[in-house]
């Protein structure tokens, strides 16, 4: 319980971004900032250590992980590759109501941004709807391996996203781009919506290195 609760609460920080890429800290700090005894803290460090979200360095101290553009290549092809086999199967396995309902919610969601502006509202409601989209791809998977795999780099995702927060202008793209690749999904065209979701995933690895 105290080695879970000492990751969750280093993880929270460094993807909340109280934590900030490429800041230095000490195991002592991390266990005066959190209240969390020696070695829980280890055990947390050496797993957040494993995912790529902190390095130690001997005698240095404990480096949360900066954002490089081979960092943002890895996680964005690690991505392209875990996402391109899930539209196959969600195209082939996710029942049409359902794919249905998410294309509606996106077409809703362009459609109040349309009408409101791209406000604090519609920004979170798309950050819900952008996992949602992405999430059941992944899940159409069912392979609990991979899940696993994604999950984790999905936190490098929202590490480097930190420094890179989308606005209006990329917000709208980024979700009509998910309506074209649902609306493949819709027409069980698996081939057209791999190509679309690679583009999209491809667009947002150039705004990301932009960003670096």
């Amino acid at each position: 319980m105290l080695r879970q609760d000492a990751y969750q609460k280093f993880r929270d920080c460094i993807l909340s971004g109280d934590l900030k890429p490429g800041q230095f800290v000490t195991q002592k700090e991390l266990c005066d900032l959190f209240g969390v005894p020696l070695g829980p803290a280890r055990e947390a460090i050496q797993r957040l250590e494993y995912e790529t979200l902190l390095k130690v360095y001997p005698k240095r101290g404990i480096q949360i992980c900066d954002v490089s553009p081979r960092l943002i290549r890895n996680a964005f092809q690690f991505r392209c590759i875990i996402e391109k086999e899930g539209v196959r199967a969600y195209v082939n396995t996710a029942s049409r109501d359902a794919i249905v309902a998410l294309r509606d919610r996106t077409v809703a969601l362009l459609e109040q941004a349309d009408a409101e502006g791209v406000t604090a509202a519609i920004t979170q409601s798309h950050y819900v709807l952008n996992s949602d989209f992405h999430n059941a791809l992944v899940d159409s998977l069912d392979n609990d391996l991979l899940l696993t795999a994604y999950h984790i780099n999905e936190a490098r995702i929202r590490l480097i996203r930190l420094g890179n927060r989308e606005t209006g202008d990329q917000i709208i793209p980024a979700q009509r781009e998910h309506l074209r690749i649902l609306q493949a999904c819709v027409e069980r065209d698996a081939v057209q919506a791999t190509q679309l979701l690679e583009q999209h995933i491809m667009a947002a690895q150039r705004r990301a290195l932009d960003g670096c």
